[in-house]
């Protein structure tokens, strides 16, 4: 794809959403619950993670008597 027509797509990609200036309507309201749902599930995967690593921790310090 030559340079012009990367340029011109990008162009069509990137005006809609430079556009998107009003807060109104429902897809907005989508976006924010979508958004919302995004950051909760990456809450509980860290929060996930971090108990996962303190059993892992918790058992090597029981099997090796030490800190680990």
């Amino acid at each position: 794809m030559d340079l012009m027509k990367r340029f011109a797509l990008m162009l069509i990609i990137a005006l809609p959403l430079a556009a998107c200036d009003n807060n109104d309507g429902a897809a907005e309201e989508v976006g924010q619950k979508l958004d919302q749902a995004a950051e909760s599930t990456r809450d509980a995967a860290e929060d996930a993670a971090d108990s996962i690593g303190d059993s892992a921790e918790d058992a090597c310090e029981e099997v090796s008597g030490e800190n680990c």
